[in-house]
């Protein structure tokens, strides 16, 4: 598995080793799965959600 500097924020190996341990631990993944990809959580962005609260507010939910 090919990784990039840590300090970049990469997700190593031992990582996904401790991601995967957990999940069999929990019972959400057989032994034999595969995980295809993992992706950091990212950070509330004030601008993405004033967009989205916006989009909401201007749909139309009544019913015809």
């Amino acid at each position: 598995m090919e990784t990039t500097n840590i300090a970049q924020g990469a997700i190593t190996p031992k990582k996904v080793a401790a991601i995967m341990a957990a999940l069999i631990a929990a019972g959400l993944m057989a032994p034999g799965d595969r995980i295809t990809g993992i992706s950091k959580k990212s950070t509330n962005n004030p601008w993405k959600r004033s967009g989205l609260l916006k989009i909401m507010q201007d749909r139309d939910f009544t019913i015809l």
